[in-house]
């Protein structure tokens, strides 16, 4: 799976698919970055937080792919 393959260090894996049984590990009263291989599914659980009252959602635009190009670390 992609979060397997390497993520940002500190990263919660939260598939989209599960993300409504895991809103307890998203708290609402701090900034919540939201990221995947190319954004798309970022955004979707992007807006969904947002509907849900989470107002400091962001989508991290660059996404996984941007991150490793620009040299930053990743775990696995």
């Amino acid at each position: 799976n992609e979060y397997a393959e390497g993520h940002i260090p500190g990263a919660v894996n939260i598939p989209i698919r599960t993300l409504a049984k895991n809103l307890d590990k998203l708290p609402k009263d701090k900034p919540v970055v939201v990221y995947c291989r190319t954004g798309h599914r970022a955004g979707m659980a992007t807006a969904a937080l947002q509907l849900l009252g989470y107002s400091n959602v962001r989508n991290f635009t660059p996404a996984i792919t941007g991150w490793q190009k620009a040299g930053e670390p990743i775990e696995k």
